[in-house]
């Protein structure tokens, strides 16, 4: 992975076995740029770990996570990474693939497990104050 500031963005680009979303929290944190959106991420990974929004008898839900090998092109993602209330850091990410030149999907990108297969490039904006606050019962939020 290689960053560079300027000014109040972070620019990133990530290599062949690299885990998405770690990096960019890595880099958020190593470089002391700290909170930010992701307003642009455009790459190839290798593996793919997501799922989406469903419709069930008791309402929205989560689907099963889903877990892609191969050559899988991610042609937009954005997102945001903030230190967590509790200690370290959350990135939360949403992405669009188109898989083997096939089949188009995409959703909520899982914390691990997307690892990069040829590169990934993202812009960062920096926006201070931003925190991932816990909530008992709830899932965890964005506190501004």
């Amino acid at each position: 992975m290689v960053w560079k500031i300027t000014g109040d963005f972070l620019a990133l680009k990530l290599d062949p076995g690299d885990d998405l979303l770690l990096s960019i929290a890595n880099a958020c944190e190593e470089s002391g740029f700290g909170s930010a959106f992701v307003i642009s991420c455009i790459g190839a990974l290798r593996k793919a770990r997501f799922t989406s929004v469903i419709t069930t008898s008791e309402g929205f839900k989560y689907a099963p996570m889903r877990e892609l090998d191969g050559a899988i092109e991610l042609l937009i993602a954005s997102g945001n990474c903030q230190p967590k209330e509790s200690g370290g850091w959350k990135v939360h990410m949403h992405g669009v693939f188109c898989i083997e030149d096939k089949e188009f999907t995409g959703g909520h990108l899982d914390d691990t497990g997307n690892i990069i297969g040829v590169t990934a490039e993202m812009l960062l904006a920096k926006f201070p104050g931003m925190v991932r606050q816990s909530v008992q019962g709830v899932a965890p939020s964005l506190k501004l």
